[in-house]
């Protein structure tokens, strides 16, 4: 006898607390989505992602065709960077609003 429970009860105890313990298990890992689902999920996000990055590094392109040049572009030979203040501000008033529409 263990703390005043004979075997039986003991035994009983052990075999309830086990089967609670089956039954957490089994709706723990039934509640989530199959792993299957959560990297297909991954999989779609990661690719959204890349296609908007993609897009705003095009668009920024915009601003230097100097770094066009540098990555080989054949487009905007025949100019070179703005450098000028109001250039700047453009640039800087583009990087909110690509951050803000993101966020």
């Amino acid at each position: 006898m263990a703390h005043g429970l004979s075997n039986k009860e003991v035994a009983a105890r052990l075999g309830s607390a086990s089967a609670a313990w089956r039954i957490t298990a089994a709706s723990a890992t039934s509640s989530a989505p199959p792993e299957s689902a959560v990297a297909d999920e991954v999989a779609r996000e990661s690719a959204r992602l890349n296609a908007w990055l993609d897009a705003r590094f095009e668009e920024g392109l915009d601003f230097s065709p100097l770094a066009k040049t540098q990555l080989g572009r054949k487009d905007d030979y025949d100019r070179i960077d703005d450098i000028s203040e109001a250039a700047r501000e453009a640039q800087r008033a583009w990087m909110r609003e690509t951050v803000s529409a993101r966020a």
